[in-house]
């Protein structure tokens, strides 16, 4: 008789044991996930009240109703996650103050200045005209003397021109009398032409005779000089030459014929 009033009492422990078990599981508020922490806690307390409903039910068959009641563990409570803390309201700056400005004053507009009336232009003065003198009338002795003086000139420039001519003609004559043609140049039929340049003056002395240009051969050269020391005194030259001094380039010709 006690052995089942033992097992009524155990039987209504455990009944009640999941009663609570039951009625503690139907009122949790649901698991917020909000993390990997939380959700691990939330899952290790539903874990945890199963396994001990688990050994409650096993072990109800071997050990008294005092023994069950004591080892049917506590339900774990849930930590409810706490509320985030609301940001602070960051506070607006105050407003600066308005400084008070005295208003600008308005710049009075710049008179335009008139424009000058138009002064009227000097009057330009006027050409005049002025009718240009009738030329003298020259008389026909002027016109004759003028004409005479040109043809004075003309004639005289003629002249010189002339005499000049006259006193080339006679000075190449002159030295063609006293050209000498070498032997040793003749016998190896060297021929060519020496360039003499000198000058002289009115008694006809030959003054700084240079060669101006070779013939290739010294010994035509050297003749050509020879000649110009045979023929000294050269034929003076006319009067109608101004002057006192002539500078001369004088051709020599050496040939076999």
């Amino acid at each position: 008789m006690s052995n089942q009033r033992l097992w009524l009492s155990a039987l209504i422990t455990a009944l009640l044991g999941h009663a609570s078990v039951g009625y503690w599981v139907g009122q949790r508020p649901p698991a917020m996930v909000l993390g990997e922490e939380q959700a691990m806690v939330i899952n290790l307390a539903m874990g945890g009240s199963s396994a001990a409903t688990a050994e409650a039910t096993d072990e109800t068959s071997g050990q008294p109703a005092s023994q069950l009641a004591e080892t049917q563990p506590e339900p774990t409570p849930t930590s409810e996650p706490q509320p985030e803390p609301e940001p602070e309201p960051t506070p607006e700056p105050p407003a600066e103050p308005m400084s008070e400005t005295s208003p600008e004053p308005v710049p009075e507009p710049i008179p335009e200045p008139t424009p000058p009336e138009p002064v009227e232009a000097a009057a330009t003065p006027r050409e005049h005209r002025t009718t240009p003198p009738a030329p003298p009338q020259t008389t026909p002795l002027a016109t004759n003397t003028s004409a005479t003086s040109t043809s004075a000139s003309a004639s005289t420039s003629a002249g010189a021109r002339h005499a000049e001519q006259s006193w080339q003609q006679q000075l190449l004559a002159h030295l063609q009398r006293y050209k000498r043609y070498p032997r040793l140049a003749r016998s190896r039929q060297i021929t060519g032409t020496v360039y003499l340049s000198f000058a002289t003056d009115r008694s006809g002395t030959v003054l700084q005779p240079t060669i101006s240009q070779s013939s290739g051969s010294n010994l035509l050269d050297n003749a050509g000089l020879q000649m110009l020391q045979r023929a000294e005194p050269l034929p003076p030259p006319p009067p109608e030459l101004p002057p006192s001094m002539l500078s001369l380039q004088v051709p020599v010709r050496f040939t076999l014929n």
